[in-house]
């Protein structure tokens, strides 16, 4: 197993420098992350999307020592100059307007642009893919942006009385349904945004993801995992 301390001192200094700056622009994002999740709880949960992304990079470590380096420079300098665009505005944005969603967008999207052009220009796109899943995972920390937040939420509604309609009436309970309302003898009982299960599906994709990481699977098993998951 390759030694992973003497692959790490043999980074040249640049290198290392420019990992440092990742890390901060890494940090930064933890900190607009914990600012937004103050102020929604419902989405306090999601530190544990980046704990399991830090564990999953480290667990990696031994392979991507040991993968032989083939360096697209080309391509990763290209990768870099959008990120060193996109990171500088996201720092711009979160003065200005704070952690929301765009913002934490723009700033996990430089982060992640960032670390996968200094990858490919040092390292080629092999030791990219041993670390895809630690940094394609981080997007689920983030919350869902409002378009789709509430187009998501409005079929899972729909689904959610849909189906619940079906089975009461199936179990012989003397049901009507009125849009998302479920008219019962006791009462109406409406369906909120709340209950519409969009926090679950959130939660429970990121986790098919990290099982699917966990049991190595291919990209295809991973996909399908998630789908039955939703």
């Amino acid at each position: 197993m390759p030694n992973w301390r003497e692959f790490v001192a043999d980074l040249p200094f640049t290198t290392k420098v420019a990992w440092g700056g990742v890390a901060a622009w890494g940090l930064m994002l933890v900190g607009l992350l914990a600012a937004f999740w103050g102020a929604n709880p419902a989405y306090a949960d999601r530190f544990l999307v980046l704990l399991g992304a830090a564990w999953a990079a480290w667990e990696s470590r031994a392979r991507v020592a040991g993968t032989p380096p083939n360096p697209r420079p080309i391509i990763g300098t290209m990768l870099l100059l959008l990120a060193a665009i996109l990171l500088p505005l996201g720092a711009y944005f979160s003065s200005r307007f704070g952690p929301r969603t765009l913002v934490l967008w723009w700033t996990a999207g430089g982060c992640i642009l960032a670390a996968s052009g200094l990858l490919i220009a040092g390292h080629g796109f092999a030791r990219l893919r041993v670390l895809a899943f630690p940094l394609l995972f981080i997007p689920f920390a983030l919350p869902i942006p409002s378009r789709v937040l509430s187009q998501l939420q409005s079929h899972l509604q729909e689904w959610t009385t849909g189906t619940s309609f079906a089975v009461l009436s199936t179990l012989g309970y003397a049901v009507e349904r009125a849009g998302v309302v479920l008219r019962l003898p006791g009462g109406d009982l409406g369906v909120a945004e709340a209950c519409s299960g969009v926090r679950s599906v959130t939660a429970i994709t990121a986790l098919a993801a990290f099982v699917a990481f966990l049991r190595g699977f291919g990209p295809i098993r991973g996909v399908v995992l998630v789908l039955l998951a939703i």
